[in-house]
């Protein structure tokens, strides 16, 4: 006599430790553990965590680890799931999905690299530039703990800002 016949088909475990790695303001990398015998991943991603997530990246490779996202906006939050998949012939079988990432893309901050004396009334600022930056606020303040002020904008890297008067 025979036993009953049992079909099935193979479904790989989400990837663990889902991450984000790092950011800039229009970039994410996500980083994860591996699933075993999987193909690849799929990273989608959502701007709110119950909304619908669509397809962004497929990462080849049942090894690889991590992946990037591109075109994020400056402070759009967005939410990012993955799982993996094993391909069997020409048919995709997915895991569940991992633990949801949340990242809201942020400018980095400027830092300050020199102040030189221009004038009595002016100071000419230099600081780093900020990938991303379409301009930049310059404040002031006449005390160390007080309330600072816009003095002016600019669009360089460097400006000669003429000092505020009390």
């Amino acid at each position: 006599s025979y036993s009953s016949v049992v079909s099935g088909r193979p479904v790989p475990v989400a990837p663990a430790n889902f991450r984000l790695s790092s950011y800039t303001y229009n970039t994410a990398t996500y980083g994860w553990s591996s699933s075993y015998n999987a193909s690849g991943y799929e990273l989608y991603s959502a701007t709110s965590s119950s909304g619908s997530y669509t397809l962004r990246l497929t990462v080849a490779g049942g090894s690889s680890k991590t992946g990037t996202i591109t075109g994020l906006q400056i402070e759009q939050t967005l939410y990012v799931k993955a799982r993996a998949y094993i391909t069997v012939g020409s048919n995709k079988y997915y895991s569940p999905y991992s633990s949801v990432v949340k990242v809201t893309p942020q400018l980095s901050t400027p830092t300050l690299r020199g102040a030189i004396s221009q004038t009595l009334t002016s100071v000419k600022l230099t600081w780093t530039e900020v990938n991303g930056a379409t301009g930049y606020e310059i404040y002031y303040c006449t005390t160390g703990s007080g309330t600072y002020t816009r003095l002016t904008t600019a669009g360089a890297v460097s400006s000669t800002v003429v000092a505020a008067t009390a």
